[in-house]
């Protein structure tokens, strides 16, 4: 979140990309409402998804760690390769 203030301030042209891995219940749409909140004030361009981590874990016969990281990989690659985006 100070990353996207400092960007603002600066006038840096960015979207947010928001991941809910859905490991801490309601905390965890909470962040994601509130990620959603700011940039909808703020005029930011977001993309969100969610993911089943744990399933995806135990299907794959991972850590969690490693379950969130292939998926957030992988959503990260999604959107550099439809929107064409610079960096992450």
């Amino acid at each position: 979140m100070v990353l996207c203030d400092l960007l603002l301030k600066t006038h840096y042209s960015f979207s947010v990309a928001h991941c809910n891995f859905k490991l801490r219940g309601a905390e965890s749409n909470g962040d994601a409402d509130f990620v959603k909140a700011y940039c909808e004030t703020n005029q930011i361009k977001l993309f969100s998804t969610e993911f089943e981590t744990s399933d995806y874990a135990e299907s794959k016969k991972v850590s969690i760690q490693m379950a969130a990281r292939e998926l957030r990989y992988g959503f990260f690659d999604e959107l550099v390769s439809s929107h064409h985006f610079k960096y992450i």
